[in-house]
């Protein structure tokens, strides 16, 4: 993600770093999951995923990218894009994003080694 973030809106630091302290965020939890703050609210795992997304904006070139490469008359294709995005970033679908989420999480040493963020105090929104 933090490639992704080509305007650097985020603080990107290792949860090493020692800066969850100020957020009350120990060690363990920044190790096992993802931890935005944005306005001094602290966000985690699934719905973080969510919020950098939104804040990227990577995410939207990205989805205008998949609506305009459906062929003429796939308008079927347009529907099932939208429909996919709104259930996405519908509050029901977090439970299910949530589970993904941390499959992905307990395995991101294999997808990509060495990588770690952390929280920053600096940035209107830091991410760990």
């Amino acid at each position: 993600m933090e490639r992704a973030d080509l305007e650097r809106a985020f603080d990107w630091r290792p949860y090493q770093s020692g800066a969850g302290r100020d957020y009350g965020l120990s060690e363990e939890a920044l190790r096992e999951r993802l931890h935005l703050v944005v306005d001094g609210r602290v966000y985690t795992g699934f719905r973080a995923f969510q919020i950098l997304l939104l804040y990227n904006p990577v995410f939207y070139f990205t989805v205008t990218a998949l609506i305009a490469a459906a062929p003429d008359r796939a308008a079927l294709y347009r529907q099932i894009v939208v429909v996919a995005l709104v259930l996405f970033f519908l509050p029901a679908f977090r439970p299910i994003g949530e589970k993904v989420y941390l499959r992905v999480a307990r395995n991101r040493g294999r997808l990509a080694a060495g990588s770690s963020c952390g929280i920053g105090e600096d940035h209107e929104h830091s991410a760990t």
